[in-house]
């Protein structure tokens, strides 16, 4: 099924006005269309299953047929079961919060729970980072982290805006009866007037569980908006979001984001010398620190994966990845020397490390057969010369 198609079953009795054209059949084939959805299901005995193209008029439709079925099973557990359906439907019927039901306030007091500041935002923008999500911080007795969208997320409407999301982390039981009701406050800080724009929807409580993790603002603030330096969001190139969650006194825990972009670059060089004679199927560099971080470059001689045989394979690895939370945004190239002529071979990437992909690279950077054509003077004297250049990095300092 695709992501607007979901199939339940519920355990009701047959109403009265339910129709069909037959009766006396025990099994009845029925469908329902309106504005916002088109239903089909059937009745077996007490039983109605339904397939959706969405949910957003189910609720409505079905709570003056619904009633628990008392055959069979418990009344207690198919209320409940009935109950949580039906919530759970109304909830999913929309995965945003309405424009009109945001209330927008200013306040001098900073966020309760967390903060989460940006440095170099326009550097963040020209990665073309789709979402970032925040470490994870803690209210309530709840691990949370903000969902970070810097131009807009496309897939909730919101183009041309911030998109940012509260995300509930980690939950202690990942079975479907936990749920956590939760009053939030999501904010901007106004650089200039010294005060946070406090933006939080109607609803007083949202409740987060199994299938409902997020919630938050797909238009949480236009990118006209926040980039007018009239408005004072956007500060020399820095801006602060911050979050609470309940109603609490807890220590202000944060990170900060920065993306550093090296005035030079920063270039590592490897001579691997007797190259004809590696046999080892991977050789690593030395450790090399460049930013805050040590790194590595792998190389696999003789190819690696689909390439062996016949391609040279170069990868970027972060040494100290065991710390990658969060993830590390790099911009950097690997590069072989050509000794000769200085028309070098490189290849350029922008990727985000993290704990489970450590190293990034290449595994069909060269062929062979360019690598050993001698005119090109990528090997002398049996000395090939690897560079590694890391021009932009993201910094994350965490705060109390």
């Amino acid at each position: 099924m695709g992501t607007n198609e979901s199939f339940i079953a519920l355990q009701v009795h047959r109403h009265a006005s339910i129709h069909s054209s037959n009766r006396q059949s025990k099994r009845q084939f029925m469908s329902l269309e309106t504005k916002t959805s088109l239903g089909l299901y059937f009745v077996d005995s007490n039983l109605i299953y339904c397939w959706f193209v969405n949910f957003h008029s189910f609720p409505k439709q079905f709570r003056q047929y619904s009633k628990p079925c008392r055959s069979h099973h418990q009344e207690s557990h198919n209320t409940f079961l009935l109950s949580f359906i039906l919530n759970s439907a109304e909830e999913m019927s929309t995965n945003k919060i309405d424009a009109t039901d945001i209330k927008r306030t200013l306040r001098n007091v900073q966020p309760s729970h967390f903060i989460f500041k940006i440095e170099f935002f326009s550097l963040l923008l020209e990665t073309k980072t789709e979402n970032y999500e925040s470490d994870v911080f803690e209210a309530g007795g709840y691990n949370w982290k903000l969902s970070f969208y810097p131009n807009g997320n496309s897939k909730r409407n919101g183009k041309d805006h911030i998109s940012l999301y509260l995300v509930i982390s980690n939950t202690h039981n990942p079975s479907c009866g936990w749920e956590v009701n939760v009053n939030f406050k999501l904010f901007v800080f106004d650089h200039i007037h010294d005060k946070y724009l406090t933006i939080e929807d109607s609803e007083p409580v949202r409740r987060f569980h199994c299938l409902k993790t997020e919630w938050g603002f797909d238009k949480f603030l236009s990118l006209k908006d926040f980039l007018n330096p009239s408005n004072g969001y956007l500060v020399d190139d820095t801006c602060v979001f911050g979050a609470e969650v309940f109603v609490m006194k807890c220590p202000v825990k944060g990170d900060c984001l920065s993306m550093e972009k090296f005035s030079t670059n920063k270039v590592y060089t490897w001579k691997v010398e007797k190259f004809s004679a590696l046999s080892e199927e991977c050789v690593c560099s030395k450790e090399f620190k460049i930013g805050v971080r040590n790194w590595k470059v792998l190389l696999y001689p003789r190819g690696n994966g689909e390439g062996k045989g016949k391609w040279l394979s170069l990868f970027l690895k972060v040494a100290d990845s065991e710390k990658l939370t969060p993830k590390l945004y790099a911009k950097y190239k690997l590069r072989i020397r050509d000794q000769v002529n200085d028309k070098h071979y490189e290849w350029e990437a922008s990727v985000w490390f993290c704990a489970m992909n450590r190293s990034f690279g290449y595994g069909f950077f060269m062929s062979l057969s360019n690598l050993n054509d001698k005119s090109k003077g990528f090997i002398m004297n049996d000395t090939v010369i690897i560079e590694a250049e890391i021009s932009m990095l993201s910094v994350v300092k965490n705060f109390t």
